[in-house]
C-alpha cells in the first residue's frame, strides 16, 4: 500500500472491462437487435417449459438415453446475465436432436420446436459469446494484469471484423456489435498507464501496435520516465532539505549546495538548451 501511495497510482481509477463488456452484449445482442432478441426469446420459453415440469425432464432424459446424447439438463438463463443465455444456448445445441425429436411427439402448446433458421441463429450466436465467455474467464482471473487489456481488445475487433465477413446471416447483428464495441473500448485505447503497461510485458511489447504508431508508443514511454525521474529528484531534494533543516552549521549547507549542484549537471546532461530530452545515439 505504501508503494502504491508513492507512486499516486492509488488516485487513478479505470472503469470495469468487464462490466463494458456486459453493456455492450446486453444492448446490441438481447434489447436492439430484434432478429436475435426474438430467437432467445423463443429458447428461453421453451427452457421455461422444462425448468417448470418434471415429467418433461423425464422425457428429455429417456430421449437422450435413446439418442446416446449426454443427459445433461437444460439451463434457464437469467436475463440480466449474458453468459446464463450463452450457457443455455450452448446447451440446447448440444441436444438439438432431443429437443427436436421431443417436440415432435409431444406436440404442445408450449413446447414448440424452434424453426431451423432460428436453431442457425442461435449457433452462430453460441460462437460469437463463447469468444466474449474466454475472454471474461480470463481477464476475471486472480492473475490477470493489465497489461493483457490492450491487446485484449485488438484481438476482440480483429474477431468481430472476421465475424462481420463470416456469419453472414446474422452480419447486422455483428455489425451493431462491432461499432458498439468500438466505441466503449475506445477509451481503453487511448489510456497512457494502459499503454505503458503493454509495453513493458515482455509478452507484447509493441506487437499489437501498428508499426506506424511505433515511434509514438515509444515517445510515451520516453516522456514517463522523465516524468518519473523529475519526481524522484524532486523528493530526493526534500529529503535533503528536511536534513538542513533538523541539523546546523556549514557541513549541512555544504552537503545541500553539492547535492544540487551534482544534480543540475544530471540534468542537463541529460536535457538540450530547450527543456527538450536528448535523444541517446547508437
Amino acid at each position: 500500500m505504501a508503494a502504491i501511495k508513492e507512486s499516486n497510482l492509488g488516485n487513478k481509477h479505470l472503469p470495469c472491462l468487464i462490466h463494458a463488456l456486459q453493456l455492450c452484449i446486453q444492448k446490441k445482442i438481447f434489447r436492439e437487435q430484434r432478429t436475435a432478441s426474438d430467437t432467445i426469446a423463443v429458447f428461453r420459453a421453451l427452457a421455461g417449459h422444462f425448468h417448470h415440469s418434471s415429467s418433461a425432464v423425464a422425457k428429455l432424459k429417456e430421449t437422450q438415453s435413446q439418442l446416446k446424447l449426454p443427459e445433461h439438463n437444460i439451463i434457464q438463463d437469467v436475463s440480466t446475465t449474458w453468459n446464463s443465455t450463452y450457457y443455455m444456448l450452448e446447451k440446447f445445441i448440444e441436444q438439438k436432436k432431443a429437443i427436436t425429436l421431443y417436440c415432435i411427439t409431444r406436440n404442445q402448446t408450449n413446447a414448440k420446436n424452434p424453426t431451423e433458421n432460428q436453431w442457425q441463429l442461435a449457433e452462430m450466436l453460441v460462437c460469437i459469446l463463447k469468444r466474449f465467455e474466454s475472454t471474461t474467464k480470463d481477464m476475471s482471473k486472480e492473475t490477470a494484469c493489465i497489461s493483457e487489456i490492450i491487446p485484449f481488445i485488438y484481438a476482440m475487433e480483429m474477431f468481430l471484423d472476421y465475424a462481420c465477413d463470416t456469419a453472414t446471416e446474422i452480419k447486422t447483428v455483428v455489425d451493431e456489435l462491432k461499432k458498439d464495441f468500438n466505441c466503449r473500448f475506445q477509451k481503453y485505447k487511448d489510456n497512457v498507464d494502459l499503454k505503458i503497461a503493454m509495453m513493458l510485458d515482455p509478452h507484447f511489447k509493441l506487437k499489437f501496435v501498428e508499426d506506424k504508431n511505433h515511434n509514438m508508443f515509444k515517445e510515451i514511454l520516453h516522456l514517463e520516465f522523465y516524468r518519473f525521474c523529475s519526481k524522484s529528484h524532486l523528493e530526493q531534494v526534500k529529503e535533503v532539505e528536511f536534513g538542513v533543516a533538523r541539523g546546523s552549521g556549514s557541513d549541512s549547507e555544504k552537503s545541500l549546495s553539492s547535492f544540487s549542484e551534482s544534480k543540475i549537471h544530471e540534468s542537463d546532461s541529460d536535457f538540450d538548451g530547450h527543456g527538450s530530452p536528448l535523444k541517446k545515439k547508437n
